[in-house]
């Protein structure tokens, strides 16, 4: 049976960037377009709202639940709307990591396209949020009648079956995550939605799977706290205290409160690392799918 080092894809990210080095740059202008573009629909759509919670959350003591749950409902649509758009990077994001690892050659825009794999990205990115959804209902639902009738008998085994049943849930997302992450490349190269693939393919492979995404994981946190640090050295050394403030509190009054110099800064500096962070975190599963199926290569 094929198999792989976890150690090695759980690293693949950065020896694709090394052999790839244009494409962080125009991943980075991708990222900073998402970035603006999420923050002018929470503007547009919530903005007012926001404001108004963080006004009610300076006088805690005069907020009134009925009103802040009003505030929060109207934050719905901005969220939905950027689920949306984070459905459509995810696509193309997962497209031309897979595109890079599966056929290099293809290079177009630092692997970037816009067309029917990138649209099958897209829906199977939905399909798996479903399937995500539809299991914390039924873990959920399970959850809250075990914990009832374990409190029949005695209030303390209620609350062990509650605690037993958070860490089964855990379980169950960690196993679903795991068995569904080669669906992705799958339905790349197979141009078949694989989501029953992705349990065939991930078969006998569980543990090496996690190792490898969980090294993975460690590397873009580790990656992303050491931007954090850099752009807000940078920001305090420029704008003091006041300066780093707004930028983990954006000022949603206007566009231009949005565009003030520190938060410049702060979505230029951080697009790179979220760049670099995307090909840390969806490398591995490209990389995977093609050690499995025979052409390990990729790890030269």
């Amino acid at each position: 049976m094929a198999t792989f080092s976890a150690t090695d894809a759980g690293l693949v990210g950065f020896k694709l960037a090394r052999d790839h080095p244009r494409v962080i740059p125009v991943w980075a202008g991708l990222a900073l377009v998402n970035m603006v573009l999420s923050m002018g629909i929470m503007l547009t759509l919530a903005g007012p709202a926001l404001m108004e919670l963080r006004a009610l959350g300076t006088n805690s003591s005069a907020m009134d639940p009925q009103e802040a749950t009003q505030l929060y409902s109207r934050l719905g649509p901005a969220y939905g709307l950027m689920f949306l758009v984070s459905m459509l990077f995810s696509g193309v994001l997962n497209a031309a990591a897979a595109r890079m690892v599966l056929r290099p050659a293809d290079q177009g825009l630092a692997y970037l396209k816009l067309g029917v794999e990138e649209l099958r990205q897209i829906w199977l990115a939905i399909l798996v949020v479903l399937i995500m959804f539809a299991a914390l209902f039924a873990a959920s639902f399970a959850m809250a009648v075990v914990v009832g009738l374990g409190s029949l008998i005695h209030p303390a085994v209620g609350g062990l079956l509650g605690v037993l049943g958070v860490f089964a849930a855990i379980g169950l997302f960690v196993f679903l995550g795991v068995r569904l992450s080669l669906a992705a490349p799958i339905t790349f190269a197979t141009g078949k939605i694989g989501i029953a693939a992705s349990f065939r393919e991930t078969q006998g492979h569980f543990w090496n799977l996690v190792g490898a995404f969980l090294l993975a994981g460690v590397m873009a946190m580790i990656v992303s706290v050491l931007g954090m640090a850099i752009v807000t050295g940078i920001i305090a050394a420029g704008f003091g205290l006041k300066g780093v403030g707004s930028i983990f509190s954006p000022d949603f009054s206007s566009f231009s409160a949005l565009l003030s110099p520190p938060m410049i800064i702060y979505y230029l500096v951080m697009s790179v690392i979220s760049a670099l962070s995307y090909l840390i975190m969806l490398c591995p599963a490209p990389t995977i799918y093609k050690a499995l199926t025979g052409e390990p290569d990729v790890f030269d």
